[in-house]
């Protein structure tokens, strides 16, 4: 690896490349093409001084299945073993914070609330919940929660591991929380795949009914800037300048024209997809790879499905501030 890191790089590595490392580790047999060298070396730089960024539905698709504990724990200590772990926040989380940014940006005078992206898990430290911040400042944002005091603002970090055992307790007390996840999306998905027509002729109409049915930004200003009329800033928002807002939509209207039915195992790639533009290297499925290039081709650069390639533009890198 040349030159100086000025800062640590954030990583995002899927499930798949995760348990490649994994068997690098324990010196078993990887998949056929696979590249032992590629992944000792994507080992070695996120234990040495290389930040993992941690998807938060990861622990649901390494427990769902034929999971085990065991070999959920495996893929966990991964990225336990990382110098640094950084968690982003939900899909929906990340998609609001950047539309209210820029609304803020439209409006300095707005009052939104402090909705971060991303947060390091520093152990012993404290994890701020999104959700607390939202349900405390924007009384009826979330419909099932009645006593926003109850739900704790600041969390101890935990490791990933432990992250593993809360979510498969949570999947025995309710075994059907995933596939209700699931059917979610393909609901969504197949209702604008029937309806693309309508959607191209009226795109904007389908932006403001996302924004205010999915991440309820009217609600969120409405609540914080009684007196302000929202509508003309969600007519004014410019998701150039929110860009897993516009990855999202260039994404997903590849994805309508596309036109085949939506597959089960598509929801975890799509709830991984804001991280893309808040991480400097991504290594994922060769399919949503190509998927997510025919969104944005200058993503290339960054996002990679194959090991030897990402390995090989890490060794050359110079990550500067």
């Amino acid at each position: 690896m040349s030159g100086k890191i000025a800062r640590p790089p954030k990583l995002y590595i899927d499930t798949n490349h995760l348990i490649n490392i994994g068997k690098v580790r324990r010196s078993e047999e990887l998949p056929r093409g696979q590249s032992a060298e590629a992944y000792r070396f994507l080992d070695r730089c996120i234990r040495e001084h290389y930040g993992v960024i941690l998807n938060p539905f990861a622990p649901i698709e390494w427990t769902e299945g034929n999971a085990t504990e065991q070999s959920a724990s495996q893929i966990a200590a991964v990225i336990d073993s990382a110098k640094l772990v950084y968690q982003l926040e939900m899909d929906q989380i990340v998609y609001l914070s950047e539309v209210l940014c820029e609304c803020q940006r439209l409006d300095p005078s707005l009052h939104i609330p402090d909705l971060p992206k991303m947060q390091s898990l520093t152990p012993g430290g404290i994890f701020r919940s999104t959700h607390a911040v939202l349900a405390r400042s924007v009384p009826g944002y979330f419909d099932s929660v009645k006593d926003p005091k109850a739900i704790p603002e600041n969390i101890p970090v935990e490791s990933v591991n432990e992250y593993v055992k809360t979510t498969l307790k949570l999947e025995q007390e309710n075994p059907g929380r995933y596939n209700e996840r699931i059917e979610g999306w393909k609901a969504s998905m197949s209702y604008d795949i029937r309806h693309k027509d309508e959607y191209f002729r009226s795109r904007k109409h389908w932006w403001l009914e996302w924004v205010k049915r999915s991440l309820k930004v009217d609600k969120v200003i409405a609540g914080l800037n009684p007196r302000v009329n929202v509508e003309p800033y969600l007519d004014d928002v410019d998701i150039e300048n929110c860009p897993a807002v516009r990855l999202y939509f260039d994404a997903r209207e590849k994805r309508i024209k596309a036109g085949y039915g939506p597959q089960d195992n598509e929801v975890d790639d799509w709830q991984f997809l804001p991280v893309v533009p808040y991480a400097d290297l991504v290594l994922i499925d060769r399919n949503f790879r190509t998927f997510i290039l025919q969104a944005d081709k200058r993503l290339e650069a960054k996002v990679f499905a194959n090991a030897a390639d990402a390995a090989k533009v890490l060794r050359k890198q110079e990550f500067v501030w």
